[in-house]
């Protein structure tokens, strides 16, 4: 039963979206779509099913943008007409049968963005994301599940430059090439590719609507398809540092942890994950330092989701990841979207 204090809020939280939900749809920027490049989890999501009752569940969500603009002669910004455009789809499958339970996820996205500056529309965002994965309870608050997941582009990534710059390409073996021009070919459609395959035990502790835990502790391995592509590092006057990828495998322990619930009972719902893995046996062309944080790679998601109506999911998501393999430093995306649910 809900209490009056929820109803009210409820209330109120609807009133205060509909009088601005149709600005915020014509307004959403590309960022707001999806993930500009591909990234990979040594670790299952959050297992919880939206339905309770077994058989199975299909679900969609379908998210659009569009924005267009024309400046003419304001200080500090270009005049001309800007354009951004993207798409969403993202696809679900659950099945529950007693204590088992099977989960499916397919996400396609893909974004441009055009402005007066450059002629050309450049791609902001590209992702292809399969995931299946699997819980067996065996205690009803513990028991065993087992991940496969696949992340890559669909289209060629290109580094566009407003003007000719030069850019170093740094080898596997350290040799540095210098090219100049205002772009530059970084990956084919289809790659990098990741592969990652995980199984282990979770625990649920803590399972209440509002505040679930769900901790995960595992092996995971991880298959990194990337040779001959290039990332770029960052940009110093007209010099771009580029560097080439090569393709490794791993194999470690895994552990990680989950916290989920209901702010507003079927309104507010959040999610915040944490996760680590550590290859214990890597096979690269590039050496690996021996040190803990040259080798250990890590993932921290936080997800929060407001449902004003049954047809519509504003969400806030930040996702940080870790992996030295790739590069050294902290990789972070933080985004916003607008999906239209449909449940089968």
């Amino acid at each position: 039963m809900i209490s009056p204090i929820s109803q009210l809020s409820r209330r109120i939280l609807r009133g205060a979206m509909g009088t601005w939900l149709a600005s915020l749809l014509v307004s959403l920027s590309i960022s707001a779509i999806c993930d500009a490049t591909p990234t990979i989890v040594a670790f299952p999501e959050s297992s919880e099913v939206p339905a309770n009752t077994d058989g199975w569940q299909f679900g969609l969500k379908l998210g659009a943008s569009t924005d267009w603009k024309a400046e003419q002669y304001r200080p500090g910004i270009d005049s001309g007409h800007y354009w951004t455009v993207g798409l969403l789809a993202v696809g679900t499958t659950n099945y529950l049968h007693n204590d088992f339970q099977w989960r499916g996820k397919l996400t396609v996205g893909v974004g441009y963005n055009k402005t007066p500056s450059d002629d050309r529309f450049i791609k902001t965002a590209d992702e292809l994301s399969l995931e299946t994965s699997n819980y067996w309870a065996f205690g009803g608050w513990w028991g065993s599940f087992g991940l496969f997941r696949y992340d890559t582009s669909m289209m060629q990534g290109i580094d566009v430059q407003r003007n000719p710059v030069t850019y170093n390409i740094t080898d596997i073996n350290g040799n540095v090439t210098s090219i100049q021009g205002d772009t530059l070919v970084l990956n084919e459609p289809f790659l990098p590719s990741y592969l990652t395959q995980a199984i282990g035990l979770f625990f649920r502790p803590i399972t209440y609507d509002f505040f679930k835990t769900e901790f995960r502790i595992g092996v995971y391995a991880r298959e990194v398809f990337t040779d001959g592509q290039l990332f770029v590092l960052g940009k110093s006057n007209n010099i771009v540092d580029v560097k080439t990828l090569s393709t490794y495998y791993e194999l470690g322990p895994l552990v990680g942890s989950t916290i989920a619930g209901d702010i507003v009972p079927k309104t507010i719902f959040y999610n915040m994950s944490l996760g680590f893995g550590y290859p214990v046996w890597v096979t690269s062309a590039v050496p690996i330092g021996t040190d803990f944080v040259d080798r250990v790679t890590g993932e921290v998601t936080t997800e929060v989701t407001i449902k004003p109506f049954t047809w519509l999911n504003l969400t806030w998501s930040f996702k940080g990841i870790y992996m030295p393999e790739i590069v050294e430093g902290f990789q972070y995306d933080s985004k916003f979207v607008a999906s239209f649910p449909l449940i089968l």
